[in-house]
């Protein structure tokens, strides 16, 4: 809600997409009924593109009988994102293919795509692409809203049908093209140490575990330290029960906390000595 559906609404269609769209919170969820294939692949493209678009035509030019230019269409480009906006995107859905739930679509050549489904199973989606192809699968019932069955007992959803088929075409229609890799933007993008718990930069007392690499669009970057893991104080736990002091270690959100036992006749059982 912060961003806005009409900023949502907009860059779709400035992206790609033809079919009007309906301005209002859904659209965060992907809530934009009647979209077409070709609204999803040209839409996509922009971001295989690194965030130019490029309006798709079926007739590029056209030659009388003797080879002569009768009329050539004359694309017109436009960039509705930035670039590094794009490749961070494109990074995302990287890993719908590799880890997500678009396992089915894996190629084996650097690939991004999303998988979508509707309510009661009346439409399945995968829309993907490579830095040399983008296509968009629908399956449904074009006539009417209608649930669709199961097919050998596999439910119709995006990561299941619409992955197997896109993957089918994508290798067939790459069989003889040289694999690359989506290019990196030379500059808009940053990429730095963070702590995975709370996002920010890791302080003294992140834990290794914690520590990642993580890619930012310049100027998102966090600019402040860790605030979740902190120098703190043990309070005197001698005395308590063993139930007693785990609940005030748990409440200090201290991490791996090791319980040692061990009998000592001078020490009741079950207290903290």
């Amino acid at each position: 809600m912060e961003v806005g559906p009409d900023n949502v609404a907009k860059t779709a269609m400035d992206m790609g997409v033809v079919t009007p769209l309906e301005s209002n919170p859904a659209i965060g969820l992907g809530g934009i009924g009647g979209v077409s294939p070709l609204d999803m692949a040209s839409s996509f493209s922009t971001l295989a593109n690194n965030g130019t678009y490029y309006k798709p035509v079926s007739i590029l030019k056209v030659k009388d009988s003797d080879e002569n230019i009768i009329e050539e269409y004359q694309q017109e480009i436009k960039r509705p994102i930035r670039d590094s906006t794009a490749h961070f995107v494109t990074e995302i859905l990287k890993r719908v293919i590799t880890s997500g739930t678009g396992k089915r679509a894996d190629i084996g050549r650097p690939a991004a795509g999303k998988t979508g489904t509707t309510q009661e199973y009346t439409d399945a989606w995968f829309v993907g692409y490579t830095p040399e192809l983008t296509a968009s699968v629908w399956i449904g019932y074009p006539e009417e809203t209608k649930p669709m069955s199961r097919i050998r007992d596999t439910i119709v959803v995006g990561g299941t049908f619409p992955a197997d088929i896109w993957r089918i075409f994508m290798i067939e229609a790459l069989k003889d093209v040289p694999v690359s890799d989506f290019p990196k933007p030379d500059k808009g993008l940053v990429e730095i140490e963070v702590c995975s718990s709370s996002g920010l930069l890791p302080g003294p007392f992140c834990p290794e575990i914690e520590r990642q690499l993580s890619m930012f669009v310049e100027g998102s970057e966090p600019k402040t330290y860790c605030n979740e893991h902190n120098k703190v104080s043990i309070p005197n736990l001698i005395g308590l029960s063993k139930d007693e002091a785990i609940k005030i270690l748990e409440s200090l959100k201290l991490l791996n906390i090791e319980i040692i036992e061990e009998f000592n006749t001078d020490y009741p059982k079950g207290k903290v000595f």
